[in-house]
């Protein structure tokens, strides 16, 4: 796995502060920027794909760009960060006093990432989290409905608090942004309730709910939103409406009338999305080839 250009970046921009460390399998990235605002991000299995896929610390990006301080973790092995690595650094640092300077701390990640970020976020004082498609735990006698990701079960589970329906109670704050028509995502989320616990669905995005709101161009709104804490449903699925100029949406609209034998209801989607995208022309607000990070 490469190193992309953002250490570069870190060096050009003269942080103040700065770390790097790989242990093994995982590694951590800190910088520190200007505004009171820390976002901590976990990668996802995704990142671990392809073998020379370029490694970049999930969020990183939108931190830089708001310059905000930024703390990430990754694992280079599709281990759902369960041999404790992250959890011993972020206590660490918090008894270091390292998070009492922000005044917002948003914890945030996407599917493994999203796991990880909500089950790490109790370890650090007043954090709210941002979780794009989690589950709630890999462990089969919890949730036997989700068969996927390879061997994740066979990991150590027994610890109660690597399940998020257990934790999300002790936080502030937790907005969960899933598609509730995939059904394991659906049912991960329904085990994460309470008060505090806000959903927002993306219809249609299957188990790529970040990706999608990426290529819509609505990801960084989003987080300015969160980040502000004044994201409500009708700022959401107002600005979710960009969904309209992405074939990603017309093939998931055509592939639910093409299993319903509707095939002049999926001529006409065809022709009425080839004309809405001619229509747009250059005021067009997506970009196709966003990548599946922050």
């Amino acid at each position: 796995m490469r190193y992309s250009d953002w250490i570069q970046k870190l060096h050009v921009r003269s942080w103040s502060e700065g770390r790097f460390e790989r242990y093994l399998n995982n590694t951590l990235v800190h910088f520190k920027g200007t505004r009171d605002v820390l976002v901590v991000g976990f990668n996802s299995q995704f990142d671990l794909k392809k073998d020379n896929a370029v490694f970049v610390p999930w969020g990183s990006g939108y931190a830089m760009e708001r310059d905000f301080s930024f703390l990430g973790f990754a694992t280079h092995m599709p281990n759902w960060y369960r041999d404790g690595w992250a959890a011993e650094k972020i206590r660490d640092l918090a008894a270091q006093g390292f998070f009492t300077p922000y005044r917002k701390i948003i914890v945030a990640g996407h599917s493994m990432g999203g796991h990880a970020a909500l089950v790490h976020a109790p370890l650090i004082p007043g954090a709210q989290v941002a979780a794009f498609s989690p589950q709630s735990t890999m462990n089969r006698d919890i949730a036997p409905f989700d068969d996927r990701f390879g061997r994740s079960h066979r990991l150590d589970w027994s610890d109660p608090a690597s399940d998020a329906a257990t934790v999300v109670a002790s936080l502030a704050k937790v907005s969960l942004f899933l598609d509730p028509s995939n059904p394991e995502d659906a049912q991960h989320a329904d085990r994460m309730t309470g008060p505090n616990v806000h959903r927002f669905h993306t219809l249609h995005a299957g188990h790529s709910s970040f990706l999608l709101l990426n290529r819509m161009g609505v990801a960084h709104q989003i987080m300015d939103s969160l980040v502000d804490g004044t994201l409500t449903p009708a700022e959401f699925y107002a600005a979710y409406r960009n969904r309209r100029y992405l074939d990603w949406f017309r093939n998931a609209l055509l592939q639910h009338f093409e299993k319903n034998e509707r095939d002049t209801v999926v001529e006409r989607i065809k022709i009425v999305h080839k004309k809405f995208l001619e229509t747009a022309g250059d005021d067009n607000p997506t970009d196709r080839t966003a990548p599946d990070y922050l």
